[in-house]
């Protein structure tokens, strides 16, 4: 099937994101293969699968990072390889939000500043502060807000990382194993942050390794050499995957 996306962005259809035929490869090495899936507004999805299955490279592609060797990615209708650079960015900006596996958090930035940069550079500072504060406490960042990122533990880097995502309340978040090094306690809360923003209208798709995460999103699926495919899970098996 080839969906032909409508003309411009927020067209008014039901589907938030989807990839047809999505192949990429690095070399001779075809890392995803054939990669179709469609997901609507207000979804979430879990990619679940072994460490260097193609998870990253995915989300990397959905989050408009990497461009498809063939195939096509669609947001809201609309095909992302007809658009600029500047394009391209102002989305990643202001309609996708993403979580990096290292949090790549700039160093000479504290927690605070990190987490507003989306803000600053969308030119609305003023009117997301509030949304920073919010989020700084409900992660448990408020004694570390002035704490620049070498000062952090990883767990801690993490949290900020996902704050900074969802600050300018994107349409879509893409989260790549937010859950990893934090806690029990901690990634329950972060869990629970993730399904606040489902809460407000936001899209998630997260690759994770973390069981209870992924039985909380709507949507399964599982990347196996390269393909991706939708699947039923039940808890034993899903428990069975856990860290794999």
């Amino acid at each position: 099937m080839m969906y032909r996306g409508g003309s411009s962005l927020g067209s008014g259809n039901s589907m938030m994101m989807e990839a047809i035929d999505v192949t990429k490869r690095f070399g001779k090495d075809t890392v995803l293969a054939s990669v179709s899936f469609r997901l609507d507004k207000g979804q979430s999805m879990a990619v679940l699968g072994p460490s260097g299955s193609g998870k990253t490279t995915l989300l990397s592609l959905l989050g408009l990072l990497l461009t498809p060797s063939s195939g096509e990615i669609l947001f809201q209708g609309q095909r992302i390889q007809g658009l600029s650079d500047r394009e391209l960015s102002n989305l990643r900006n202001h309609q996708l939000g993403y979580v990096f596996p290292s949090s790549q958090l700039i160093g000479s930035l504290t927690v605070w500043d990190n987490i507003l940069l989306p803000a600053r550079l969308a030119g609305k500072t003023r009117e997301k502060q509030k949304r920073s504060r919010e989020l700084i406490e409900q992660l448990g960042l408020a004694t570390r807000m002035d704490h620049l990122p070498h000062q952090l533990s990883f767990g801690q880097k993490r949290r900020a990382a996902l704050a900074r995502a969802l600050v300018m309340e994107p349409q879509l978040i893409l989260a790549d194993e937010p859950t990893n090094d934090l806690d029990d306690n901690m990634a329950k809360e972060v869990s629970r942050v993730l399904q606040g923003a489902k809460a407000r209208g936001i899209s998630l798709i997260i690759a994770t390794h973390d069981y209870p995460l992924a039985e909380s999103m709507e949507r399964r699926f599982r990347i196996d050499r390269g393909r991706l495919s939708d699947v039923t899970v039940t808890d034993r098996e899903l428990g069975e995957r856990k860290g794999g």
